[in-house]
């Protein structure tokens, strides 16, 4: 059963981490490990057979600016405890199931909240840190006895015995794999904020735009029962610029670009930034000017980041291995069914056309130049290595943690909090073509069609601004990735003719792209765009609680690394949505009087 247990205090970001010497806290952690594997009894009831203590101590600095004036600017500092207990064997335990609550632990805890949830001292105070491991443990071991009875008398009612362990065995390993990160400036973050926001506020046909830089420093330090441990940093900066337009018939058009470092002083330079910024804001005014789409069935070429956000979507997403959890209420056992990876019934079989394989290597800190992060251990404390899971075509293996799932018994090193996660993904052509070659390959197969042109997509999604326009069709959205068919809205596309020149479109929408379309795919580019999920610190609003502010802060970043991908067969429709009213007057620098 795991518990979360959140340990914070707001301060100014530039003070550093709490006891770069971790001697108090790992003493904590060990002294109340050993005691609870020795005490921790209840009555007949089983004890303990796994217990794992993981701290994660997190600095994290937001800042936004639109048009040269500041947003916002929050720095946040906290510890997470995270207490994972488990009764039984590793045959059969607490875990891999689900039940609904009966009832809640409430004991009172530091900073004068009673929950499982309470802001206390950062202090390294050895009393305070016992306290809080004894109290977060004692809830997770009675948690755990209870889901242990209720899974226990779930399947003798059924009769059925399980057919995996609930937990892998894996050897003890003991990792430091520390980053030193100076903190980073919070002038400079809001310098670098507003001179990028101004270069939009001079677009006069931006209407929306927002300039962000987060930077953020975790450790992390982990131990179990079974004698491993490590401790691990993961510094990482990012710089996400959004813009929105609008076009004459009012349709709004958004973008979005980032870029990623370990620190803030190792992002690119001001003038790079500037450029890209700049670049930005000329793909979205030549935008403005393109042709509506029509309906369109034939070959696609997706290109750039376009092949990486599909990919990503539609394959990389199902590459992990999760297990559904049995439960004792029917209902939710049906709803688990409907909604399993279809990839667990796809082992030994063909998910790609055989020239493409792709792997998972979360040891990569950089790749082509490109941060990409990565991480010598996982948060089970196992090592990590490079992973084949698509060799030519098929599918070899999933991603997985120490919770065996059909067809993959052990671990791929690559845990992050709850689940398997993409780490930096590689799709590898055995022969990618030029570009220019592809181009042309392209163009062959829609003089065979008889079409008078192609399409190519490179960038699918518009930025957050537009987004939030129509929140319905990001609810549909969703419901189509849930079905297996999702459709993407192309937020830069264009007509290829057989002369070779380009047409842009707007509102155009690759429908329906299932998991059988991408076996079909017939060529691959030699080049490949690296390409990082926006994932890194959500910009939460000042009043959300500090505990979630901290929780999303620590989400990892996935990379891909994807050619461009030729498809023979897509279907391209008008978006259809119906376009949002207009302001009702015009903004005031259409003005040419205003100030």
């Amino acid at each position: 059963m795991r518990l979360v247990l959140v340990l914070l205090g707001l301060v100014t970001f530039v003070t550093p981490l709490a006891a770069q010497n971790d001697s108090v806290l790992r003493r904590a952690m060990q002294d109340e490990l050993a005691r609870s594997m020795q005490g921790l009894h209840l009555d007949t009831m089983p004890r303990p057979y796994f217990i794992a203590y993981r701290i994660d101590e997190s600095d994290v600095l937001t800042v936004a600016a639109s048009r040269g004036s500041l947003l916002h600017r929050n720095g946040t500092r906290g510890r997470v405890l995270t207490v994972e207990v488990r009764v039984g064997d590793y045959t059969f335990d607490n875990t891999n199931f689900f039940a609904m609550p009966t009832g809640s632990d409430f004991v009172v805890l530091e900073g004068g909240w009673e929950g499982r949830n309470a802001e206390i001292p950062l202090d390294d105070d050895y009393g305070v840190l016992r306290r809080q491991l004894w109290l977060a443990t004692d809830i997770a071991y009675k948690e755990a006895l209870e889901q242990y009875s209720r899974k226990r008398a779930a399947q003798t009612g059924s009769g059925h015995t399980p057919a995996l362990p609930d937990f892998s065995r894996d050897s003890v390993a003991t990792t430091t794999d520390t980053i030193s990160a100076p903190a980073p400036s919070a002038d400079a973050a809001i310098a670098l904020a507003r001179q990028l926001s101004l270069l939009l506020r001079d677009a006069h046909e931006i209407e929306q735009s927002e300039v962000s830089v987060t930077a953020q420093r975790q450790r992390t330090i982990y131990l179990n029962s079974e004698g491993s441990s490590f401790t691990r940093s993961l510094p990482n900066a990012t710089v996400r610029v959004d813009a929105v337009t609008r076009t004459a018939d009012g349709m709004p058009l958004g973008e979005t670009w980032t870029a990623r470092a370990a620190t803030v002083s190792d992002l690119p330079s001001p003038d790079s930034l500037s450029a890209a910024t700049r670049g930005l804001v000329t793909t979205l005014i030549r935008r403005r000017a393109a042709v509506t789409a029509d309906v369109y069935h034939g070959p696609v070429l997706l290109s750039g980041a376009a092949a990486a956000q599909v990919f990503r979507s539609v394959i990389g997403s199902r590459l992990i291995a999760v297990r559904r959890p049995t439960s004792d209420i029917p209902a939710f056992e049906a709803m688990a069914a409907r909604h399993q990876d279809p990839f667990l019934d796809e082992l030994g079989a063909r998910v790609l056309p055989k020239f493409l394989s792709v792997s998972d290597n979360p040891t990569l800190t950089t790749f082509a130049g490109h941060f990409v992060g990565g991480f010598r251990v996982d948060d089970d404390g196992v090592r990590t290595h490079e992973t084949r899971i698509v060799d030519h075509g098929i599918l070899k293996t999933l991603l997985s943690t120490r919770v065996p799932v059909r067809g993959v018994p052990s671990s791929s090193g690559n845990r992050h909090e709850d689940r398997p996660v993409v780490s930096t993904m590689i799709v590898t052509p055995d022969s990618g073509l030029p570009d220019a070659a592809l181009r042309q390959r392209l163009l062959s197969l829609v003089a065979e069609r008889g079409l008078p042109y192609g399409i190519i997509v490179r960038r699918v999604g518009g930025a957050a601004l537009s987004t939030m326009d129509n929140p319905f069709a990001m609810m549909a959205g969703m419901a189509e990735r849930m079905q297996g068919t999702p459709s993407f809205e192309t937020s830069e596309a264009v007509r290829l003719y057989p002369d070779g020149h380009e047409e842009q479109i707007r509102g155009a929408t690759v429908a329906d792209l299932s998991l059988p379309a991408f076996r079909d795919i017939v060529a691959a580019s030699r080049t490949q765009t690296v390409y990082s999920a926006a994932s890194l610190i959500p910009d939460l609003p000042a009043e959300v609680p500090a505990f979630f502010r901290i929780r999303a802060a620590l989400g990892y970043p996935s990379t891909y690394v994807v050619p461009d991908l030729l498809f023979e067969e897509l279907s391209v429709k008008p978006t259809g949505d119906e376009v949002p009213p207009r302001p009702v007057v015009p903004p005031p620098w259409a003005n040419a009087h205003s100030p």
